[in-house]
């Protein structure tokens, strides 16, 4: 069995979340976000039409502004009621964004709910409506009623969306078909039903792999991301897990705006961040600069900047208490520890359901010295998944780094015993508990451990 630890993964979803916006025009589906900002900034310049301010409001909710998006939508809402315009397929349009906004930005569900009503009744008024703005809609409704846990009612809205793209030939839906595959695996996989949910993530991976000049690759990196986990948490197959993870990784690196190479300079970012100040990821790595710096403040400013930018991303919360929690280890200063206790209480409020969520809360505990905690959070990752052999292992870790130099606790023994016991061939548990036996003298048990 390799060695496999989450700690990139958390600030992979950072960036890559559970659920992808899907763009609605041939620019944004084939180019990257960045880029399209400046074609439509010079376009609204020259023509501030209610179109051209949905394309902007548009481009800035991808790139996490979302408050000029609100600005924008309203200023589109603005324009076509200046010159009392009825098309109310723009209008339409415009209260979709606006539902994405306020389901990203603002956690309020009544108000997301408003807008998508609003914009479903407009467009199914309309018989020459746009179907992948419809389709869009329903996908988009889906996934804030999977957040919500209205599981039956998430079904049903996906579903609408994937009948809609499988009647139409445009490759252009194959987007919507492989997120709406997506967003049923998940849904599947919270049911507990992990082989169907399986057959979902790769009816995705299939629909993106046909779609062209419009594959998304973000969607394909989460695809390949959930497919690992599944391999991970549910067979034996855990080469297969890591392929995956590696495949989903090296989709994402294609798709980052900057070097993240270490080394990279750090003006570079800085001047990114004047042109897209809510970038989670620039924003992360100036976090991260700071800290190492010892600059506590400014790593605070960029940290709540994230958390601003999608409070609801629990993958943000874990990798910003890793960073304190890593710092905390290496200096003893206790501002770290509170930071990263800070980070840890909440980043399990928003999706308690994801098992990696436990096991980065389990990680984050070993640098804050904490076993206790550890404990708490493995048993639970152990609950959800196959698993079970990493998490004892995890806190027999937990329980020897918290005692090191000391008596060894009794915890420490319990958990690797039990870590063996489920993987009885795994030499990275023998190896430990051979320097267990060694440690504290019993010298035949540790001969029965080596490798």
């Amino acid at each position: 069995m390799k060695t496999f630890s989450r700690l990139f993964f958390v600030f992979l979803c950072i960036v890559c979340t559970c659920n992808v916006s899907i763009a609605n025009d041939d620019l944004l589906l084939k180019s990257d976000y960045k880029s399209v900002y400046i074609e439509y900034t010079n376009a609204l310049e020259k023509d501030k039409s209610a179109q051209n301010y949905l394309n902007m409001c548009k481009v800035t909710y991808y790139l996490n502004d979302n408050n000029k998006a609100k600005e924008y939508c309203n200023a589109a809402l603005d324009v076509l009621d200046s010159v009392d315009e009825k098309n109310n397929e723009l209008r339409s349009n415009i209260l979709s964004v606006m539902g994405n906004i306020y389901s990203n930005a603002y956690n309020n569900s009544k108000i997301t709910f408003d807008y998508y009503n609003f914009a479903k009744e407009l467009k199914e008024k309309n018989p020459q409506t746009d179907k992948f703005e419809l389709a869009k809609l329903f996908l988009n409704m889906g996934y804030t009623y999977y957040l919500l846990n209205e599981v039956e009612l998430a079904e049903d809205s996906i579903n609408k969306a994937l009948n809609i793209s499988k009647k139409e030939s445009d490759p252009k839906f194959s987007l919507i078909s492989a997120g709406a595959y997506n967003d049923l695996g998940l849904i599947s996989k919270r049911k507990g039903k992990y082989d169907i949910a399986k057959s979902y993530f790769e009816l995705g991976v299939k629909e993106l792999e046909n779609s062209g000049e419009y594959k998304n690759i973000n969607l394909l990196s989460i695809l390949y991301y959930n497919l690992g986990s599944y391999y991970k948490n549910n067979t034996k197959e855990k080469d297969k897990a890591y392929d995956y993870f590696h495949d989903s990784c090296l989709l994402l690196s294609k798709n980052i705006f900057i070097d993240l190479k270490p080394g990279v300079d750090i003006e570079k970012i800085q001047e990114n961040l004047k042109v897209f100040p809510y970038d989670e990821l620039l924003n992360y790595k100036m976090a991260e600069f700071y800290i190492k710096k010892d600059k506590i403040e400014e790593a605070i400013e960029y940290c709540d900047k994230i958390i601003k930018v999608n409070p609801k991303n629990a993958y943000s919360h874990a990798a910003i208490s890793l960073l304190f929690a890593k710092k905390f280890q290496k200096t003893g200063d206790y501002s770290y520890y509170q930071n990263s206790r800070k980070y840890l209480k909440t980043l399990l409020r928003y999706a308690p359901w994801l098992e990696d969520l436990y096991y980065n809360a389990g990680e984050i505990s070993i640098y804050l010295n904490a076993p206790v905690s550890a404990e708490r959070y493995f048993k639970k990752y152990s609950e959800s998944c196959d698993d079970k052999d990493e998490a004892y292992f995890m806190i027999s870790m937990a329980y020897f780094n918290a005692t090191y130099n000391k008596k060894l606790s009794k915890k420490t023994f319990k958990y690797a015993k039990k870590a063996l016991k489920e993987d009885p061939d795994n030499n990275a548990y023998k190896l430990l508990l051979y320097s267990l036996y060694k440690t504290t003298g019993q010298i035949k048990e540790a001969e029965k451990m080596k490798i």
